[in-house]
C-alpha cells in the first residue's frame, strides 16, 4: 500500500508539473485576433484571441499579429514594449480607439524597437473631436515606426504623436481627416527624430495646437513626398531648429501653406510642390531650394 501510495505522489508532482509549464507557453511567431476570439485562448488561426494586448503576450519579439476580421480590437491604450508589426488583414476594416483625454490608441514605450503597423484604422472611440487624443504616441527612445495604408481620424486630435530622441518615423500610403502629424525631439535641443510622410492626405485638420495645424516639426527632420495637405489653418509648422523638407507636395484650400514665423527653422523646396486658393503659401519667411529626393 505505502509503496502504491508513493508512486501516485510521484504521479502526482508529475501532472503538477505539467499543468506549470502547460501556464506559461513559449513565445509563438505569429499571433491572430478575430472578433470572435477569446483572450484565454493561445491566439493561434485556429483560437484566435479577442484583444490586441492578449496577442502582444504571447508573439515573440519580431512576430507578427494579424486581425482577422472587421472589429475594434483594443479596450483601452495598447502599451508595445518590445518589435511586431500588427496588420490587418485584407479587405477588412480593423481599428483601434482612444477614448481621449490625452489617451493614445497604442503606445509605444519601448526603446529601440521595431513597429510596424498596417492597413488598420485609428479613431476615437465615440467620433467626438478631442485634441488630446491621439492613434499612435511614441516615447520609446531608439525606436522605429512604420505606418501603412492607415487611416486617421474620426474624432482624433493628433492621428501621430511622436515625442522621443534619436526615432526614425516613416507613414506611407495614409490619410488623415480632421487629424495631426506631431513630431519632436526631446531634450537634446538637437533634431534627432527623421520622419517621412510620403504619399499621405491630410485634409480638414485640427491639430495639436489652437491653429489647426496639418503637421507639426518640433525641433526634428521632416521630408514630405508626394502628398497633399488640405482644408486646415495651417499646413506645415516648423519649430526650434526643425527642417521640413517638400517634394511633389500639394498645399491648397488653407489660410496659411507653411509658417515660418518663429525664424528659427528651415522649409526647403525640390520647386516642383504646388500651392493653390491658399490665403497666404508662404508667410513668415522663405523657402530654401533644395534637390529632389
Amino acid at each position: 500500500m505505502r509503496h502504491f501510495i508513493r508512486i501516485a505522489a510521484a504521479l502526482g508532482l508529475v501532472a503538477t508539473t505539467a499543468t506549470v509549464c502547460a501556464a506559461t507557453p513559449a513565445p509563438v511567431e505569429r499571433a491572430y485576433l478575430s472578433s470572435k476570439g477569446v483572450d484565454s485562448a493561445p491566439c493561434t488561426l485556429q483560437q484566435p484571441c479577442r484583444y490586441l494586448p492578449a496577442a502582444l503576450s504571447v508573439v515573440e519579439s519580431g512576430g507578427e499579429i494579424w486581425m482577422l476580421d472587421s472589429a475594434n480590437f483594443n479596450s483601452g491604450t495598447v502599451t508595445i514594449s518590445h518589435s511586431v508589426s500588427i496588420a490587418a488583414a485584407p479587405g477588412k476594416l480593423a481599428s483601434l480607439t482612444s477614448s481621449g483625454a490625452s489617451n493614445s490608441a497604442v503606445e509605444i514605450s519601448g526603446g529601440a524597437i521595431k513597429v510596424s503597423l498596417r492597413n488598420i484604422i485609428f479613431r476615437k472611440n465615440n467620433g467626438v473631436l478631442d485634441l488630446g487624443a491621439k492613434g499612435i504616441h511614441v516615447t520609446g527612445d531608439g525606436s522605429e515606426l512604420i505606418v501603412d495604408e492607415s487611416t486617421f481620424g474620426d474624432g482624433l486630435g493628433m492621428g501621430v504623436s511622436v515625442e522621443a530622441t534619436n526615432t526614425q518615423v516613416a507613414i506611407y500610403r495614409s490619410n488623415f481627416t480632421g487629424s495631426a502629424i506631431y513630431a519632436t525631439s526631446i531634450g537634446l535641443g538637437t533634431p534627432s527624430v527623421n520622419a517621412l510622410i510620403d504619399h499621405c492626405n491630410l485634409t480638414g485638420l485640427r491639430g495639436p495646437d489652437a491653429n489647426g495645424t496639418a503637421i507639426v516639426a518640433i525641433d526634428s527632420n521632416v521630408v514630405v513626398s508626394h502628398s497633399s495637405i488640405s482644408h486646415s489653418s495651417t499646413g506645415i509648422q516648423p519649430l526650434f531648429g526643425a527642417t521640413v523638407v517638400l517634394d511633389d507636395d500639394v498645399l491648397a484650400y488653407m489660410d496659411i501653406g507653411i509658417d515660418l514665423s518663429s525664424g528659427d527653422s528651415v522649409a526647403k523646396s525640390a520647386g516642383n510642390n504646388a500651392f493653390q486658393f491658399n490665403i497666404s503659401d508662404v508667410t513668415g519667411g522663405s523657402l530654401v531650394p533644395s534637390p529632389r529626393l
